[in-house]
């Protein structure tokens, strides 16, 4: 073989090495640049200068990155993941931080003022010396975190975890904040906390042992896992409160909330002693609440349509704007009750008690008085007894000239020789009624029912 045949094959040799080679490193550089572009460079590139005024980074990955300095204000980081970036002496106006995970994130000097955290996880973050004037925490995760000479009097705490978080003397908080930082970080169980407003606090897991709760308010308040079967839970108001299986509530606290959470018609609660508790808004239409002790409760603009009082305890009960229309009050006491402003359409008041101390509109008191002393031969002239449930009432000779009894329940009433000129009869029930000698001149007997009336 010659020099040049062994030269040629040795060069063909060299380039198919040549080709072998740039088929395995070309693939294996192109997949480094594009790694490296998307992990290292590309970051760089759009890094924002420090003047990042609105910039939108949300969902982005931001671990460990550093914006010390920068002016973040009205950019939106919601759900970025960004534990343990440096947010130090960084101005965040009205930045919007919606579930974004803050873990050990710094934001020490920072001017958060408007800063939105709501459902963030800030675990252990450092807001050391940072301005919160009118930040929203709402259901934030601050567990752990540094609050140390923070401003945050006006911030929105609603439903953050407040649990093991630290501050100081120097820590500007409401009073309302301040205090339930306190409930959830120091020993409260057998304390005096009647009256307190735990008003849209986390609570979750607290002990409060035999805690004097009486009028506390828990409305919006998270007690999921809380206990408090053994604290003296009387008139709390627990609407919109949020409890879970492994809340425990004292028997009647249970019932309450049960009352204002999980409205519903026709509540069998006969017998039941809800006395002096707060039910105010309940809905109790059509409930069965015969023989119940109501004694003090309050039962202001609640809905007791159709509702079975018979027999009820309501001394010193506030009934201020409730629904009573159609409601049985057959027995019940009322003595001392504010009924004032309620309405009693229809309502059967045949032997209620009232007093002097019982607060009742001169119509419902006129009409109490018909149906439990008689109405015979009285001055009703003009008088307003519209939608009044006078059925069997003794009304004879009544002088009823213009009177208003529109929807007015008169079955079986004895209207006999009583005067009804002019008066409003329209779509009054006078079924059995006797109206023997009685004066209808001019009267409005439109949709009137007369089935069976004499006279």
């Amino acid at each position: 073989m010659s020099a040049y045949t062994a030269e040629a094959i040795e060069r063909q040799i060299l380039k198919r090495r040549i080709v072998i080679a740039l088929i395995i490193t070309i693939p294996t550089l192109l997949l480094v640049l594009f790694y490296g572009y998307n992990l290292y460079l590309e970051p760089l590139i759009r890094q924002c200068p420090r003047d990042c005024q609105g910039l939108d980074l949300s969902g982005e990955l931001l671990h460990d990155r550093s914006f010390a300095g920068f002016d973040l204000s009205s950019a939106n980081l919601s759900m970025a993941l960004a534990p343990d970036v440096d947010f130090t002496d960084a101005t965040l106006y009205f930045t919007n931080f919606t579930e974004t995970s803050l873990q050990r994130a710094s934001f020490v000097g920072s001017d958060l003022t408007g800063a939105l955290f709501a459902r963030a996880d800030l675990r252990g973050a450092d807001l050391r010396d940072t301005v919160l004037d009118g930040a929203r925490f709402q259901g934030a995760d601050l567990r752990e975190a540094d609050l140390r000479g923070a401003r945050m009097t006006s911030a929105d705490l609603t439903g953050a975890w407040l649990r093991g978080s630290t501050i100081d003397d120097d820590t500007a908080l409401s009073a309302h904040w301040a205090r339930m930082w306190r409930i959830v970080n120091e020993p409260i169980a057998g304390q005096d906390l009647s009256g307190v407003s735990f008003a849209n606090a986390n609570l979750q897991g607290i002990d409060f042992g035999t805690a004097n709760l009486v009028g506390a308010r828990f409305n919006n308040t998270d007690l999921r896992g809380a206990r408090l079967a053994n604290a003296n839970m009387t008139a709390a108001d627990l609407r919109k409160t949020r409890i879970d299986d492994t809340t425990t509530l004292p028997t009647t606290a249970m019932l309450v909330w049960r009352l204002h959470n999980q409205a519903q018609l026709g509540w069998q609660l006969a017998g039941t002693d809800l006395s002096r508790e707060m039910l105010n808004g309940v809905v109790l239409q059509q409930a069965d609440l015969s023989g119940t002790v109501l004694r003090g409760t309050s039962l202001v603009t609640s809905n007791l349509r159709d509702a079975n009082l018979t027999g009820a305890d309501l001394r010193d009960a506030d009934l201020t704007e409730a629904d009573l229309d159609r409601t049985t009050l057959r027995n019940v006491d009322l003595r001392g009750a504010n009924l004032h402003g309620a309405e009693l359409g229809l309502a059967d008041l045949r032997d209620v008690q009232l007093d002097n101390a019982t607060v009742l509109s001169g119509t419902w008191r006129t009409v109490w008085r018909i149906v439990n002393q008689g109405g015979e031969n009285l001055d009703l002239s003009g008088r307003f007894l519209g939608w009044a449930n006078l059925a069997g009432a003794n009304l004879a000779g009544a002088d009823l000239t213009g009177t208003d009894l529109r929807f007015a329940d008169l079955t079986n009433a004895n209207l006999a020789g009583a005067i009804l000129v002019d008066a409003n009869l329209a779509n009054a029930n006078l079924d059995g009624a006797d109206l023997a000698g009685a004066n209808l001149t001019g009267a409005d007997l439109r949709g009137t029912g007369l089935d069976g009336a004499q006279g």
